[in-house]
């Protein structure tokens, strides 16, 4: 009996890079995957697919993804829960978005009641964002993680640079009056401080991949662009030079 039919599998939460391609026929849409591999954090997107979004054109980002975000970009919507917000205002429903922060205090560990199996809230309050590049563009969120004994540490951000991978998001008014923004932790990984800046600009490329501007403003081509420059050389003609009659 398999670990599938014997229900022993575990998840297993990690980012992957898939390669493949999406073929419809007869209406009918299949995607066909060729390669999936674990997505290394310090390896930066190859300069094929940094030109990807130049290729959208007027289609909008799709829905449901894992993107990495700034702090200031993930925002709650109504309809959709957790979600990001493009250049343009758009907001994107996201499966999981990925935000890169610097805890700036201990977490806090407390009892979850009425669980069945012994289990823990880890509140990191407070946390950074890393991929923030100046103050205006700063964000500071709450993260909450939930584990067993076991896992403690897969949860606990204390004063770690680490990449946080984001389930949900909920805000509300806080003790200073005003709306903090909570973080619910998927995973969590530690980030050593050698490889932080490595990290922080491959994050900073995929996080502006997956944000920019996506819909081009269409303009009436210039009469000049439309028929060329009247100072072009023209083509010869017959009305204009007419050939010699023999």
């Amino acid at each position: 009996m398999t670990k599938h039919a014997a229900g022993e599998l575990k998840p297993n939460s990690q980012r992957v890079n898939i390669r493949g391609v999406k073929r419809v026929s007869n209406g009918e849409i299949r995607i066909l995957i060729g390669e999936i591999r674990t997505s290394d954090p310090k390896q930066a997107p190859t300069g094929v697919a940094t030109q990807l979004p130049a290729f959208l054109g007027l289609c909008e980002g799709g829905h449901g993804g894992v993107v990495p975000a700034p702090l200031r970009s993930v925002v709650v919507c109504p309809f959709e829960g957790l979600a990001v917000r493009t250049e343009d205002g758009e907001t994107v429903g996201v499966h999981r978005a990925i935000v890169l922060v610097e805890g700036t205090e201990d977490s806090r560990l407390d009892n979850l009641p009425n669980a069945q199996v012994e289990s823990f809230v880890i509140r990191s309050n407070g946390v950074k964002c890393v991929l923030a590049e100046g103050e205006e563009d700063a964000g500071v969120a709450n993260l909450i993680g939930y584990a067993t004994r076991e896992s403690l540490l897969q949860y606990t951000v204390g004063e770690d640079t680490c990449l946080a991978h984001i389930s949900a998001a909920r805000s509300a008014r806080g003790a200073s009056g005003e709306d903090e923004l909570t973080l619910t932790i998927d995973r969590l990984q530690k980030v050593r401080a050698k490889d932080i800046d490595q990290v922080t600009a491959a994050l900073r490329i995929e996080s502006a991949m997956a944000l920019e501007t996506r819909k081009q403003k269409l303009k009436r081509p210039s009469e000049e662009a439309f028929r060329g420059s009247p100072t072009r050389k023209l083509c010869r003609t017959l009305s204009r030079y007419p050939t010699d009659a023999q």
